[in-house]
Parts: C-alpha cells; structure tokens; sequence
C-alpha cells in the first residue's frame, strides 16, 4: 500500500494532540513532520505540546518549531479554552526537547521539494504555510492538497478572517478541502 505523505501544521490543543495521534497511528500515512505554530497557546507551549504527544506515542517524527505571531491581526490564546498549558488534563513525562534545527517554514519547504505528492494538513492558524509559500513559491505547485480545518467550524468564517490565504491557495490552483461539521468543498487543481 503506497502511504500519503503529509506534513500536519497545528497548534497543539486538545483537537490536535488527536490529529497526531491520528496520523502517527494510521497505516495508510506517512507523517515526514510536524510543524508547529502560536495559536491555541503560545510558541513555546504548542511546540513542547507536538513533542510530548509525538514521543509519547514513541514517534520520533520531526517536529519544527515555527511562526510565534499572526502576519496580520494580535496574537489570541485560548487558554480558557485548551487551559494554561495548551494541553491541560495528563501530565506527560518530560521529554527530551529534541526540536528540529530548522524554522519549521524550512522544514516544510525541504520536505516538500524532496518528496513527491505531498499533503499540508493546518489545524491550526495557517502562517507557517504562507509564510513557507513567500519563501519558496515553487513548494505551491508541489503540494499535493491543503487540507485545513476551518476556525469555529466555518467554511465562512476562513473566508472572512482568512481572506488573503485563502485567495493566494485559490489563485495557485492548490486543491483545498475546508472541512467543517456542516460542508466540504473542493477547489481543484
């Protein structure tokens, strides 16, 4: 069975810590890495939250440390929502904090550029893929597929607050698939 190659791009809350277990698990996925960005909780919490939940699944997949603050709008933590730590409920083991040396924007790029046929799925704010697109253009027609989950669940709601992303994936001709609880859409290649 060939496997598909994706790199998952999130923030690690509780939804995403569920995504890594996911794709560390499944069969039919070849995780290159995670790249992980500020959004849920700050950098420094959401990255230490990608690795504990890597290696406690004894994944050695490498994680990058990535973009700490939104391109346009303030930065917003949902503490009161994924608690002080991001990932609040389990007290993991400490871990030793074996980052990637890369900046995770250049870790997608290189994977990307060395493999073929590769999926983007974002969990989380999407500023490490567009900063990764500004950096290398050429990595838009490599990808594959975007996969991103919407924020508040709302094809809509990435529109309006994604605008400017979401364009410059609908004007490179990437496929995207919104996911929310209520539509798909695809936009194809």
């Amino acid at each position: 069975m060939n496997k598909q190659k994706i790199i998952l791009d999130c923030d690690p809350g509780h939804d995403d810590a569920i995504a890594i277990l996911l794709a560390v698990a499944s069969p039919s996925i070849d995780l290159l890495g995670i790249s992980v960005v500020a959004g849920n909780q700050t950098i420094e919490k959401t990255a230490q939250n990608a690795l504990n939940v890597a290696r406690f699944l004894n994944s050695n997949v490498p994680i990058a440390i990535g973009c700490s603050l939104p391109i346009i709008r303030d930065r917003i933590i949902c503490s009161e929502v994924h608690g002080e730590s991001g990932l609040d409920g389990f007290t993991f083991p400490k871990y030793e904090k074996n980052f990637d040396k890369r900046h995770a924007c250049q870790m997608m790029i290189d994977l990307i550029m060395a493999n073929d046929d590769v999926v983007v799925v974002t969990t989380g704010p999407m500023t490490n893929l567009a900063m990764a697109m500004r950096l290398e253009p050429k990595i838009v027609k490599r990808i594959k597929k975007v996969i991103l989950l919407p924020l508040r669940n709302s094809i809509l709601c990435v529109m309006l607050k994604l605008p400017i992303l979401f364009l410059i994936l609908v004007s490179m001709f990437i496929c995207v698939v919104l996911i929310s609880q209520e539509k798909f859409l695809f936009v194809m290649k």
